[in-house]
């Protein structure tokens, strides 16, 4: 069906009325004609003509973008030019000249900057309705799950395997949207992931993936002073249509509409030949055997901030909910609270997070050996460390811990909820509400 828009009629005196005793569409076979000066215009007038599109849905959307590289800066695009209401974007890297050619957002002048900090200077440039977060820190550490508990899709931009293999637990724990993609020369594949009852992205991790993730850590899974990885190259064309599909599938999403859920699509940019690929669960991933899923709507908000509540802060609302002997389960990070060295039988206090912590600072200061990492497996009361905040632990802003009773029986989860405004604004009300 054709749809086309007509201009005001000619010559209508001003005042006469003729203009507004005329209909505003006239349907015709096979087409709609559309009065252009019945029409109200504004930026997203165009999208309106869509039939099932709101406005509304995405002006009060929030969507979590995680990486500002080529296919990040597409997908900022995308979401800036359609006018979702709020993105929060994290992002570790700075800038390089070979950005340049990759990344729509960037320019030469930005250079050396953060790449989370430029994107979202120029996305609130395109469009003011657009309210961006952008957090430079490392998904693996810093990103706390209320944060994803909030949003309403995760797109993942990411380039090496153990970010998404974090991020997908974190949107499997939450029963979140993780729309995941990668590029690859010309070629370019979109993974959607949602759901307990659905395949994840560690179903799909093979020999040659769970040894790179393991090349990331030493045998005490500390973490190796070593080089970037491997560079892909990309080009710009399959990073904007790869980008657009991913876009289009959280729009779908968003408006209720059906998704491609546990499916694979992509292309291979050499013959212009796309693929749709069903994923399957694996009977030994451990995402699925493991990992207990959390009911977003089942979240305790507490009014605590992980840069300021100490772990005894936290303890005190735990324990007026279930008992003095309830305990907060480290159920998605290893805190590390010492090193030990069994040469010299001496421990030494260092808070930190296994992965992040280093090789270099594991090495013993008296003899020179590499001291074992003391794990703290959950948060008690009468331990050293009770004053500590949560944040110097290594619990991050915005985090969702799960807290157990003395029994084991009873478990609820708990938000460090003042930290959400750091991140989210709260939504605007919709008309007619």
């Amino acid at each position: 069906m054709k749809i086309r828009i007509l201009s005001g009629k000619k010559g209508a005196p001003e005042g006469s009325g003729a203009a507004a005793q005329e209909p505003a569409a006239e349907t015709h076979p096979g087409r709609i004609v559309i009065r252009r000066d019945l029409v109200t215009e504004d930026r997203y007038q165009r999208f309106r003509l869509i039939r099932w599109w709101e406005q509304e849905i995405l002006a009060n959307a929030r969507v979590l973008v995680i990486g500002a590289g080529a296919l990040g800066n597409e997908v900022l695009k995308n979401l800036a030019l359609l006018g979702v209401g709020q993105i929060v974007l994290f992002d570790l890297d700075r800038i390089e000249d070979s950005n340049l050619t990759r990344s729509v957002l960037f320019r030469q002048s930005d250079v050396g900057r953060y790449k989370a900090d430029a994107a979202a200077e120029e996305v609130s440039e395109l469009n003011p309705d657009c309210h961006v977060v952008p957090i430079v820190g490392n998904i693996n550490y810093d990103l706390g799950l209320g944060v994803i508990a909030n949003a309403d899709v995760v797109i993942g931009c990411l380039d090496n395997i153990e970010a998404r293999f974090r991020l997908n637990r974190a949107c499997y724990r939450l029963g979140k949207l993780f729309i995941d993609a990668g590029l690859d020369h010309l070629n370019g594949d979109v993974r959607v992931y949602h759901g307990a009852d659905r395949p994840c992205y560690e179903c799909g991790l093979n020999e040659y993936d769970r040894r790179t993730l393991e090349k990331q850590m030493s045998c005490l899974k500390l973490a190796r002073a070593e080089g970037k990885g491997r560079a892909i190259p990309t080009v710009p064309t399959v990073s904007s249509i790869i980008a657009g599909l991913q876009v289009q599938i959280a729009v779908r999403h968003l408006h209720g509409l059906a998704i491609p859920s546990g499916r694979r699509l992509g292309m291979y940019g050499l013959s212009d030949v796309w693929f749709d690929n069903e994923l399957l669960i694996s009977d030994s991933c451990a995402t699925h055997n493991w990992v207990d899923p959390i009911d977003a709507n089942d979240i305790r908000e507490l009014p605590l901030s992980a840069q300021t509540a100490t772990c005894n802060d936290l303890l005190h609302y735990v324990e007026a909910e279930l008992g003095t002997e309830a305990t907060i389960q480290i159920e998605d990070r290893d805190l590390v609270i010492a090193f030990h060295c069994a040469s010299c039988d001496e421990s030494r206090p260092h808070f930190d997070l296994l992965g992040r912590a280093s090789e270099e600072q594991a090495r013993c200061p008296e003899c020179g050996e590499t001291r074992a990492p003391v794990l703290l497996p959950e948060l008690k009361r009468d331990h050293p460390y009770g004053d500590k905040t949560l944040l110097e632990v290594g619990i991050p802003p915005a985090h969702v811990l799960v807290a157990r009773n003395r029994e084991g029986f009873e478990y609820r989860a708990f938000a460090l909820a003042k930290d959400f405004s750091n991140y989210w604004k709260p939504r605007q009300k919709q008309s007619g509400s």
